[in-house]
């Protein structure tokens, strides 16, 4: 068993597979199974959490791609496999806040019971796995001790509760709907605050969202000094906007490492 559990911390997609149930478009319940952009966004943190790293990253998506679901599984996968961990979920309005309290639900009711850590408290805003108090009573065992909490930006006293490991910014072009950028500013302050940047320590910091034309987050997009780095996935990166085709019925693909688009016969392989 205990061998096992260490195989789950350490393979994050074997875990998706084992442990996440989710919704499909079709309207059913199956295991999760990361798709060609939710692995390429693993590899990136893999590669953050095996040098032991901090990772900040702002990443513009594809709409309804799978990238908030890939963040809150991996953010739900590190605070229930490992004690002491704290993560916030942040959103533009209260509906998309209780709607990332509403997935870290039910990956924990849908998931094998086996895996399931205790809880003291579980709602839509706030998730604590700890013992119950009646049972830390007796035994003095406290538990995971990890929480997992949703905000709305305009929420003033973000961050300040705990110390969080990991935050999610969701629909992040969004927040102007709400704020001024200025106060987006402030906002963003304490939620760096929040979340250390210690040498040897992985934490991390997505801003997630959509294009959503020229605003704050087209100007942090093009911030060279901001210390994210930018990940951009388009519709190209869904399988259902993916065809197969003979590129010799088309076009001849170049295989010049310096022309316009690299060496394209490596770029179709990947």
């Amino acid at each position: 068993v205990q061998e096992w559990f260490q195989r789950l911390r350490e393979d994050f997609p074997l875990y998706c597979r084992t442990n996440i149930r989710i919704k499909t478009k079709a309207g059913n319940l199956v295991p999760f199974e990361l798709n060609k952009m939710q692995i390429h966004l693993w590899n990136i943190v893999k590669k953050h959490i095996e040098l032991g790293i901090p990772l900040k990253a702002f990443l513009i998506k594809l709409r309804q791609g799978g990238a908030t679901t890939f963040f809150t599984v991996l953010i739900y996968w590190l605070c229930t496999l490992w004690p002491y961990r704290n993560a916030l979920g942040i959103a533009h309005d209260e509906d998309a806040a209780k709607g990332v309290g509403s997935k870290w639900q039910n990956y924990y009711m849908q998931s094998n019971s086996n895996l399931r850590p205790k809880v003291r408290i579980m709602n839509r805003k706030e998730i604590y796995f700890a013992t119950p108090l009646d049972e830390f009573e007796k035994t003095g065992d406290i538990g995971l001790d990890c929480h997992l909490d949703t905000f709305t930006i305009d929420k003033k006293e973000i961050g300040r509760s705990y110390t969080y490991q990991y935050g999610l910014l969701t629909e992040y072009a969004r927040y102007n709907e709400v704020l001024p950028a200025d106060t987006i500013d402030d906002r963003l302050i304490g939620i760096y605050n929040a979340i250390p940047d210690i040498t040897g320590v992985f934490t991390l910091i997505v801003k997630e969202s959509t294009a959503a034309g020229d605003n704050h987050a087209k100007k942090d997009w093009e911030d060279k000094q901001s210390g994210f780095i930018n990940i951009f996935i388009s519709w190209l990166a869904s399988e259902e906007y993916r065809t197969e085709i003979l590129p010799s019925e088309y076009f001849e693909l170049s295989e010049l490492e310096d022309s316009r688009y690299g060496d394209e016969l490596v770029e179709r392989r990947k």
